[in-house]
């Protein structure tokens, strides 16, 4: 299995459209996708696709907040 990791300043956001289509048709083609985000979108996801990929994605932020020895 091909394995691809996306590290993104906000994922999702719908001026990064691109992105999510292209990670959409990767995992239709068999492919692992791991997405870490080192920002969480401001206001709703309304793009079902991005709905389901947001669940799977890792915040840094929340693995790493602001005040931590590595935040």
């Amino acid at each position: 299995m091909k394995h691809v990791v996306y590290i993104i300043d906000t994922f999702p956001v719908v001026s990064e459209t691109f992105i999510l289509n292209e990670i959409l048709e990767l995992q239709k083609r068999g492919w692992k996708i791991d997405i870490y985000s080192l920002n969480k979108p401001e206001g709703d996801i309304t793009h079902p696709g991005a709905k389901a990929l947001a669940k799977n994605t890792t915040y840094i932020s929340d693995a790493f907040p602001i005040g931590s020895p590595w935040g």
